[in-house]
């Protein structure tokens, strides 16, 4: 991976932490059944009601999923961080990251 693709990532995992924080009482780490009903909240009030199969997307609705993906893959990642810690623990925490 070259510098300036490193530096586009950096950036762009800002940016989204930024945008997207984590609120680290919602990580609910292991949590499995809870973090699957929360997918499925979203999947039918968020993603699915916009959507028309065979269809062009509408601007508004890529923007909703745009977001609802971004906000949704932060606590994805801070959730599998959340788990690996579990699993191999270290000096330094996920909570380190957080909000």
């Amino acid at each position: 991976m070259s510098s300036d693709d490193w530096s586009w990532y950096t950036t762009e995992a800002a940016s989204l932490a930024t945008q997207y924080p984590v609120d680290s009482t919602k990580i609910e780490s292991g949590l499995f059944q809870t973090w699957a009903a929360e997918s499925l909240e979203v999947a039918t009030t968020v993603v699915y009601p916009g959507f028309v199969f065979n269809t062009d997307l509408t601007e508004e609705y890529i923007e909703t999923a745009k977001s609802t993906l971004e906000a949704r893959m932060m606590y994805g990642g801070a959730r599998l961080a959340a788990l690996i810690e579990e699993i191999y623990p270290t000096s330094l925490t996920i909570n380190a990251f957080l909000q």
